[in-house]
């Protein structure tokens, strides 16, 4: 008994120092967001561990061709180009959820976002068209595990990404009843 006590304590240690060092992370996204300091792409994800999903990954999507691509390029990047992968999509998140309040996601600055984040996936993971960038983007707005990610770059940042990526797929319409596109 007292070693299942001593296995348990020492895994709610690990837990926390992995929560304080995500709270510092949002912390400093807080402090970034309001113009108190700056930081760079990869301090926004800075603490959170993405290879945990893996399993699921597999899970969900290993019988698609999707997925053995990704697999196989991700597998070919060295840990540098992982990282700058990683912080590339950082970036390209930063500005597909808008700079702020008065941001639309219509606005040209957040459709050539989405853009850049179509062509990062087609480049460094799969082939991907409108139709799998339009399934993406429901994934982050409704898995709340996808949506932290959004929400920790801009509060409604999920819903707002899937928004701008209907608008860059044609499928909203801006004021005047045209298509919302570049």
């Amino acid at each position: 008994m007292a070693q299942n006590l001593s296995e348990h304590r020492e895994r709610l240690l690990r837990q926390k120092t992995r929560t304080e060092h995500l709270i510092h992370t949002i912390d400093a996204t807080v402090a970034n967001l309001i113009g108190e300091q700056t930081m760079t792409a990869e301090e926004y994800f800075d603490g959170f561990e993405h290879s945990k999903y893996e399993a699921e990954a597999e899970t969900r999507w290993g019988d698609t061709p999707q997925y053995a691509t990704s697999q196989k390029r991700w597998k070919s990047y060295s840990k540098a180009q992982q990282a700058s992968i990683k912080a590339e999509s950082g970036r390209i998140i930063q500005v597909m959820v808008g700079s702020g309040s008065e941001s639309k996601p219509d606005d040209a600055d957040v459709q050539q976002a989405v853009g850049d984040y179509l062509a990062y996936i087609d480049t460094y993971f799969f082939p991907c068209d409108t139709n799998c960038l339009r399934n993406l983007a429901d994934m982050w707005a409704d898995d709340a595990r996808f949506r932290k990610t959004f929400e920790t770059a801009r509060e409604g940042g999920a819903d707002f990404a899937r928004e701008a990526v209907l608008v860059y797929c044609g499928e909203r319409v801006n004021s005047s009843g045209e298509p919302c596109k570049e």
